[in-house]
């Protein structure tokens, strides 16, 4: 049997049988929903492998601590902003652990303890966060914009000894401890029937792989526009520091204009804040938003 170095995340559902008894059919259709919308693809972004799913869980294979991580927080990052105005007993919430070890491959399983540690440390971990082990936090060394915070040595059920365990915490709002979280990007300007367009959007969400999706239906973006000119998914905004966002388009069919230049699609730009960027009939100005404060760039 071929062993192989991997990264192992789980996550698993907060509630679920809960929710199960309560409501069967919805529980189902929206845990469908979050492993389709969510899950898969932060899965695919970060180049790792779902080896199953349990309904309520599921086991994700790495070769890079870095994507796991990265998936992780992207997935607890992207729920919360798209569940951010549903009532908290409807919201679905994981707990997620990651470890790094040995694994046993047999076809598309693989099986080892390196597996049931993660498993474990997800069920130690708060509703919302990420719990992950030593071997993880080593391998990651000291890298900007991710904070760990020690929770000590930790007895794991049917393992042998104590594994050190580092938290990385999501909180209900979606802010990933980074260094680039206490950032907001406000978008204002005006739609061609005249309707204000003034949205705030949380750095959490733009510090995603996905980032945050701007066009016209609902279901296939994040950020809403209500206009014909624009196009289905328009054009993506990601946070690429605390001063700059990227913006890339998406193939629209009215283009994405930054400065008198049509995007080429597929090959993100960055701008800083203060930036107007035209999409369709629509004009709109990114300024950046500290913590506590007022509009920068505006």
């Amino acid at each position: 049997m071929i062993r192989r170095l991997s990264t192992l995340l789980h996550g698993d559902l907060v509630g679920f049988s809960r929710m199960m008894e309560a409501a069967e059919t919805t529980t189902v259709a929206a845990v469908k929903w979050a492993q389709t919308q969510v899950w898969e693809p932060a899965i695919q972004r970060g180049g790792g492998r779902l080896i199953n799913t349990a309904g309520d869980a599921f086991l994700v294979e790495f070769e890079s601590t870095r994507r796991a991580i990265g998936c992780a927080m992207e997935i607890q990052a992207d729920l919360a902003w798209r569940q951010r105005e549903l009532p908290a007993e409807r919201r679905l919430t994981f707990r997620i652990g990651i470890n790094r070890g040995e694994v046993r491959v047999d076809g598309n399983n693989i099986f080892g303890t390196a597996i049931n540690i993660a498993a474990r440390l997800q069920s130690l971990a708060s509703p919302g966060t990420i719990f992950v082990s030593a071997a993880v936090r080593e391998e990651m060394g000291d890298p900007e914009g991710y904070a760990f915070t020690d929770r000590g040595d930790l007895s794991l059920k049917n393992i042998a000894r104590p594994v050190r365990v580092y938290e990385i915490s999501v909180d209900a709002a979606g802010h990933v401890r980074t260094n680039i979280v206490r950032e907001r990007w406000r978008v204002v300007g005006r739609r061609r029937n005249g309707g204000p367009i003034d949205v705030t959007l949380d750095a959490a969400a733009l510090a995603t792989a996905e980032g945050i999706i701007v066009g016209r239906v609902p279901d296939q973006c994040h950020l809403t526009i209500d206009d014909i000119s624009v196009s289905r998914r328009h054009f993506r905004l990601r946070q690429v520091s605390g001063e700059a966002l990227s913006v890339e388009d998406l193939g629209s069919t009215n283009g994405t204009i930054i400065a008198g230049r049509r995007l080429t699609p597929g090959q993100p730009v960055t701008i800083a804040a203060g930036t107007s960027v035209t999409f369709g009939d629509v004009t709109v100005n990114i300024a950046r938003v500290p913590a506590g404060g007022e509009s920068t760039q505006w």
